[in-house]
């Protein structure tokens, strides 16, 4: 496989990991939006000055609200790589990358559902009259196992592909390392090269030309054409 540093190459593959990194925010965004919106509530009621749960729909609603981010941002992260992995080449830098997503992931996923949550059901500074149902959001708040875990696992899938399948068939074609990529270079090469002796390009159709006489140059002189 072609390794060689390129300064092109580079760049494209710069220029993918800055695209996945802003589609993987607005994504990991929406997707704490809406965890926000349906994550599960707790309904209160006042009692002795505060607030006393009256019951809820979910037996642990924080654990439920942890997991739904996990998920999620687990989710984005993964799809992430992958796209990362088909569009740029087998590079360690990229493996941080990977890890990187999972934890930006998560902390947005993390932070607008909460925040959206909030919004839609904000804890009353003081308890409603007792008797007088409301929904109050369950706090809930990632551990530090949460936190390593999505990077964890995106940088291992990124590694497995890695280690798999290598570069993927479309940086491979890239690259010149697949039959079709190996011909468009050698045909780009035979075409740019241009005819050494006399300092002209090849008119095209010259490569297949070549193949069927190649020492075009001492080919037969046609009639009238001799040196006499």
């Amino acid at each position: 496989m072609n390794n060689q540093p390129q300064p092109a190459g580079y760049r494209r593959d710069n220029l993918a990991v800055a695209t996945v990194l802003v589609a993987t925010l607005a994504i990991s965004a929406a997707a704490g939006t809406v965890i926000g919106w349906v994550r599960p509530t707790l309904t209160v009621t006042g009692a002795d000055g505060g607030l006393a749960i009256v019951g809820d729909g979910v037996s642990s609603p924080g654990f439920t609200a942890v997991a739904m981010v996990t998920i999620a941002s687990l989710v984005v992260a993964m799809c992430a790589v992958a796209t990362v992995w088909n569009h740029t080449r087998i590079r360690p830098v990229i493996l941080g990358w990977a890890a990187f997503f999972g934890f930006a992931s998560e902390v947005v996923t993390a932070e607008l559902a909460w925040w959206t949550a909030e919004k839609l059901h904000p804890i009353p500074a003081t308890g409603p009259p007792e008797g007088i149902h409301a929904h109050v959001v369950a706090p809930f708040s990632l551990g530090l196992g949460s936190w390593f875990l999505v990077p964890a696992l995106a940088a291992a899938f990124y590694w497995s592909l890695a280690l798999v399948a290598g570069d993927s068939k479309r940086v491979r074609a890239a690259l010149g390392d697949t039959p079709a990529g190996a011909q468009a270079t050698a045909a780009a090469t035979t075409t740019g090269s241009g005819n050494k002796e006399t300092g002209h390009p090849l008119p095209a159709g010259s490569a297949g030309a070549l193949a069927h006489n190649p020492d075009h140059r001492t080919a037969p002189e046609g009639p009238g054409r001799g040196s006499g």
